[in-house]
């Protein structure tokens, strides 16, 4: 053992492992790198991750408290029955402003046949009135 203490250091040797390790140090440094990058990535997405799952159980609560308050809420009777009631009203008037319009519309294409059978007629009464007068003027 002393002897190994004792015994002197190779200096070429000493060099070469500095050099070794100056070679081997960016290497390490990159591989470091690399791993803090992955690490900072992976917590990156497990934070994304509950930021979602926070927010869909906020979304979740607020629809279960919204149809809890919707099924709670009594339904009001009274409103309904008057809507109907309006409806029913309603309808016979409904009824009444369409059968006025189909009278209207029925009027007015019955005027609309009546001034063309005028017209026809007006037209087959000149036709008759020019012949007549070219009859008498032949003669």
């Amino acid at each position: 053992q002393r002897e190994d203490e004792e015994k002197p250091v190779n200096i070429y040797d000493e060099q070469m492992m500095i050099e070794l390790e100056n070679l081997e140090l960016p290497k390490r440094q990159k591989e470091q790198e690399k791993l803090e990058r992955e690490k900072d990535e992976q917590e990156k997405m497990e934070q994304e991750k509950r930021q979602r799952e926070k927010e869909e159980q906020e979304k979740r609560e607020v629809q279960e408290k919204t149809q809890r308050e919707d099924e709670e809420k009594p339904v009001n009777i009274y409103d309904e029955q008057m809507m109907i009631e309006l409806e029913n009203l309603e309808l016979p008037k409904r009824q009444k402003e369409q059968e006025k319009l189909e009278r209207e519309k029925d009027e007015q294409e019955k005027m609309e046949q009546e001034k063309r059978q005028r017209e026809k007629e007006e037209q087959e009464k000149r036709e008759v009135q020019e012949k007549t007068q070219r009859e008498d003027e032949e003669k």
